[in-house]
């Protein structure tokens, strides 16, 4: 099973919306997908100071691997240096040996439009 990396860029993010979004019938797998803060996690709204390329990252994103993993990435806070801490989530996918959801927050960097974080959970 090859998982795609976790490389966000704004643009891959937005299509991937508006493709989910247009889609007019919905597979088994985005019927019960819906992106979620887990865990009583909260979106800290970006300080006044963070540049504007930066600040828009603030936020929730969801989507679904290959049609199989939903997964949702939350953006939690966004600092003026291109930081960020992040919550990425996932949830069941027998397929692909997945038999619990999970989630993790750790922190990650913004650079120009894209926002880059490597993981030990596949």
């Amino acid at each position: 099973m090859a998982m795609p990396t976790k490389t966000f860029g704004a643009l891959l993010i937005a299509s991937a919306a508006i493709a989910l979004s247009l889609s007019a019938s919905k597979t088994a797998a985005q019927e019960r997908c819906h992106p979620a803060l887990q865990d009583n996690k909260k979106i800290i709204a970006p300080d006044a100071d963070v540049p504007p390329s930066i600040r828009r990252w603030s936020g929730l994103y969801g989507g679904i691997w290959d049609d199989t993993l939903c997964a949702s990435l939350a953006i939690l806070q966004v600092n003026r240096d291109g930081t960020i801490f992040f919550q990425y989530a996932w949830d069941v996918a027998p397929q692909w040996g997945i038999t619990l959801p999970g989630s993790y927050v750790d922190q990650a960097r913004i650079t120009g439009d894209t926002l880059s974080f490597v993981t030990n959970y596949g």
